[in-house]
């Protein structure tokens, strides 16, 4: 019987499962609200509860980017001042100088890299919160509340957190299973379950929810991240 030892924690894949799983609830309780919106009555806060189980996927997402690279330049071997510091760059820059180290090219301007850059400007607005006065309209049509708040270039993310979506979010999810599986497997050609220990600092984890996400909301991701 095991009662004391170690086990890897705030990996990769805990976070990509939460906002997988967050993603999964968000659509179910969106399943909830269908009759309502048919009947015009809304009478419970299930809308409610699936917008926020999207913000909350959005910023896990973000999250996971960011425990992949630092567990990435835990595997190089760096000293704890050394790690310390480099814990402190930018999410891109950490996976550039993990290629760098490795002698494999990482073209910055890359679409793919520019698409993760957003991501994370995206998530430091959201945790450094910084309160403003933003004007709005109401739409005549609809009564939405439109806000005139800055958006991303490329995928036009809000930098109002209130104002992510499940398709913002489908898409941030795409964007960084595409982008961790491009510099592990592509540029530095790990394996499938070599490349998944990297990003989980010896831990990996399951799908999850994410094929079923994949039949509901007809969109496709890349599985490699789960040595799959």
């Amino acid at each position: 019987m095991i009662t004391h030892g170690s086990t890897a924690t705030s990996t990769f894949h805990e976070y990509i499962n939460e906002a997988i799983l967050s993603i999964r609830n968000g659509l179910e309780y969106q399943r909830m609200v269908e009759p309502e919106i048919r009947n015009g009555e809304f009478t419970t806060n299930h809308h409610s509860i699936s917008d926020i189980n999207y913000r909350y996927a959005f910023i896990m997402i973000a999250n996971s980017l960011e425990a992949a690279a630092n567990a990435m330049m835990l595997t190089l071997g760096a000293v704890k001042e050394d790690y310390q510091n480099l814990e402190k760059l930018n999410v891109v820059l950490k996976f550039k100088i993990f290629c760098d180290i490795k002698r494999v090219k990482f073209n910055g301007d890359n679409l793919i890299v520019k698409k993760i850059r957003e991501i994370s400007s995206c998530r430091n607005n959201f945790v450094h919160p910084k309160p403003n006065l933003t004007p709005f309209t109401i739409d005549k049509q609809t009564n939405a509340v439109i806000f005139e708040t800055k958006k991303t270039a490329l995928k036009k993310y809000p930098n109002y957190f209130t104002e992510i979506s499940l398709e913002h979010t489908l898409e941030a999810l795409k964007d960084c299973l595409n982008f961790i599986s491009w510099v592990v497997f592509d540029l530095c050609q790990y394996s499938l379950v070599d490349g998944a220990l990297l990003i989980g600092y010896f831990s990996y984890g399951s799908t999850g929810y994410l094929r079923e996400i994949e039949v509901q909301c007809k969109v496709e991701f890349d599985h490699r991240c789960f040595a799959q």
